[in-house]
């Protein structure tokens, strides 16, 4: 009986180029269509946010020494009977297709929570012209928003923060 011969050379480099695209297809994969998926905000604005819809907020207002005087806010997760006051602020505040402007000093975010696991972030700033009140700039995702008082949303976010459960920084 004889031995049978060993895999030629040309096949053993098929199976290697074969494992290899198979390896790099995966991170491939994962990159380009399973993460973009996963990434994307769950929320294209505000007015979508019910407190029926959200699990939780997370509130974390800075830099406003400047705005107003006062202190940062925060990091709180906000009381559940808070959640419609923090996200009333910011409903039917218009969609800018750009700030007019530079976005403004950043005042802080919103982290939210859905019911379904989902996941959101709301960038807020803020602007003034001289001689008039502050306003509130936000953007979710790609979309930008500019209305509103940043004062009256930072006093409801303050009022709320006793209330609420503290973050560990």
């Amino acid at each position: 009986m004889s031995t049978p011969a060993p895999p030629s050379r040309k096949v053993r480099a098929r199976w290697i180029v074969a494992l290899l695209a198979v390896a790099l297809l995966v991170p491939i994969t994962l990159g380009f269509v399973v993460f973009p998926l996963l990434a994307e905000q769950p929320f294209d604005n505000a007015d979508e946010l019910t407190p029926e819809s959200v699990e939780s907020v997370r509130v974390f207002l800075l830099n406003r020494k400047e705005l107003d005087g006062g202190e940062d806010v925060g990091p709180y997760f906000a009381a559940a009977d808070d959640v419609a006051a923090v996200l009333a602020s910011l409903k039917s505040v218009p969609e800018v297709d750009q700030f007019p402007d530079a976005r403004g000093p950043w005042l802080g975010e919103l982290r939210v929570r859905l019911k379904n696991g989902r996941k959101g972030t709301i960038k807020l700033y803020w602007v003034r012209k001289p001689g008039e009140e502050a306003r509130l700039r936000f953007q979710i995702g790609t979309h930008k928003f500019e209305g509103g008082s940043s004062e009256a949303f930072i006093k409801i976010a303050a009022e709320a923060a006793p209330r609420g459960r503290t973050v560990k920084r």
